[in-house]
């Protein structure tokens, strides 16, 4: 940071009345942590967090922790909406909130950081009844309250492939750095192991990433995850695409226009083409099926023949024309009703 910019900041956190410019004060009066805490009757952690946030206002890189970072992006912010401020002064606090941006980004794909596992007291070795936080490697990661007298054992419950809802929790630091020190990917589709790296009781044997293909029962794809995401573009609801209800993102299914086995590992993960956003309520099931099919105008179309109560659920959904469909879309959608109607009835 230039002198000038720095000088900006230090009069804008001279005339803070603020916590922050409080410690900053004390700070310029070259008084220690400690002597802070104890002039303001405030705690260490307090002092510490304010003196981060003071630290990359005034230059200082983002701090990896995500707590710690939010803080001084929200900081931050608050200078763009309150404080005038100069040209390049408005370049450096849009910057710390574009570090934060990246720094979320990266700790919520890193696609191989995807096991969870139930926080444990470290003496009962007994639940906490706390919330899962974060996202983990398999092994190796010191928030799995191994127990102290046996490095290999891991107190409570076995550690379980986190669900599509979980991948959204941010990962733990040191199993990114680990991740990273190790070569997997950064982000992208979910790497889940195959059935025989995970012992009988669920727990893993080791971290091993495969193709996108998942053999065994647990029918978790490695693509998944960034499909759905990918069709939601962070929506908390979207519309069904078949029948233009809306719906929370619990009830949508990323549905894959032609089957899955059938496409080829580039096709699928060519999301926008691969598949749509169908609900729960029944679409995705009567378009599975075959008994729902889009026609070559991007209309909905009857496939497969039907009577009684489905033939009344199809007959309301035809000839809903689907202006969002794209060209490449029409040409899945075509396999798709072409497989079917030669299948009739």
């Amino acid at each position: 940071m230039d002198a000038s910019l720095l000088a900006e900041v230090d009069r804008i956190l001279d005339g803070d009345d603020t916590r922050l410019g409080q410690v900053w004060k004390f700070h310029r009066q070259g008084h220690s942590a400690k002597e802070i805490a104890q002039r303001l009757g405030i705690g260490m952690g307090l002092v510490h967090n304010v003196s981060m946030q003071i630290g990359v206002l005034r230059g200082d890189p983002l701090p990896k922790r995500q707590s710690r970072a939010l803080k001084a992006a929200h900081k931050a912010g608050a200078w763009l909406t309150s404080k005038s401020t100069s040209p390049a002064l408005t370049r450096h606090l849009n910057g710390i909130l574009d570090a934060y941006q990246e720094l979320t980004r990266s700790l919520h794909d890193h696609p191989a950081v995807e096991w969870v596992k139930r926080p444990v007291d470290r003496t009962t070795g007994q639940p906490t009844g706390k919330p899962i936080r974060m996202r983990h490697l398999p092994d190796g990661c010191t928030h799995f309250y191994t127990d102290p007298g046996d490095s290999a054992r891991l107190l409570g419950e076995p550690l379980r492939l986190a669900t599509d809802d979980e991948m959204e929790l941010p990962a733990c630091n040191a199993c990114v750095e680990s991740s990273d020190k190790a070569g997997f990917p950064r982000s992208g589709p979910r790497v889940p192991v195959p059935d025989q790296d995970v012992q009988s009781d669920g727990s893993a044997k080791r971290p091993v990433y495969a193709d996108t293909d998942r053999q065994g029962s647990v029918t978790l794809r490695r693509e998944q995850s960034a499909l759905r995401a990918s069709l939601l573009t962070g929506q908390e609801e979207a519309p069904c695409l078949l029948c233009g209800r809306v719906f929370p993102k619990a009830l949508l299914i990323a549905a894959h226009i032609v089957p899955r086995r059938e496409l080829t590992h580039d096709q699928r993960l060519k999301f926008s083409a691969a598949a749509f956003l169908a609900c729960a309520a029944g679409c995705d099931a009567l378009f599975e099926h075959g008994y729902l099919t889009v026609g070559s105008s991007g209309v909905v179309a009857p496939g497969r023949q039907t009577s009684g109560d489905v033939a009344a659920l199809v007959s309301g959904l035809l000839g809903r024309s689907l202006t969002s469909v794209t060209p490449e879309q029409r040409a899945q959608f075509a396999r798709h009703r072409a497989g079917h109607l030669a299948s009739k009835p």
